[in-house]
């Protein structure tokens, strides 16, 4: 493929030293971002993450036309990354994601302890989150999830090997970690 992706001040799990990278683009309404981090985020956890063979760098792609909250949710875990709490809130957002309302993002961000300032920045435009949107873009994004999985370039950038759409179970992503960490 050739392109890179940025990773740099994005929320990420697992060993950021790890030469083997997955860019995950995401939408906190979306089912099948949801099926995915009920069902194979666990796996590919104890598989990769914990175990230092790879990392997992999150990227917005609130697919606004079909899901009217998205947008709400990636402003406020942007929020929460900056205060933090990125990974509770997802998670909250993604156990949440079928019923997922302005009332729950408020609720969920309360009950994590994200106070008045993360209210307030609720509010504003969130500069990472529209630079997602536009790299979503560039690589040609058209669905959630998508993962683009890569070696790393440079603390900032993550050299794309392979693209893979959609909730696939762990071994599609385990080939291409595996694939990935060979070049």
């Amino acid at each position: 493929m050739g392109q890179t992706v940025t990773i740099a001040g994005r929320p990420a799990k697992g060993d950021p030293g790890s030469p083997v990278g997955i860019v995950e683009f995401s939408d906190f309404q979306c089912p099948y971002c949801a099926r995915f981090v009920e069902s194979v985020l666990p796996q590919l956890n104890e598989s990769y993450l914990s175990k230092a063979r790879a990392f997992l760098v999150f990227r917005q792609y609130p697919l606004v036309k079909i899901h009217p909250f998205a947008m709400t949710a990636a402003r406020a875990t942007s929020c929460a990354h900056e205060a933090g709490q990125f990974w509770p809130l997802h998670d909250g957002l993604f156990k949440s994601a079928a019923a997922l309302n302005a009332e729950t993002i408020a609720g969920l961000g309360t009950t994590l302890g994200l106070g008045p300032s993360w209210r307030q920045c609720l509010d504003g435009d969130r500069k990472d989150v529209t630079e997602d949107i536009a790299d979503a873009a560039t690589l040609r994004i058209r669905s959630t999830p998508s993962f683009l999985v890569g070696r790393r370039e440079s603390e900032s950038a993550l050299r794309i090997v392979s693209v893979i759409e959609g909730a696939q179970p762990l071994d599609v992503l385990s080939k291409a970690i595996d694939a990935a960490s060979v070049r």
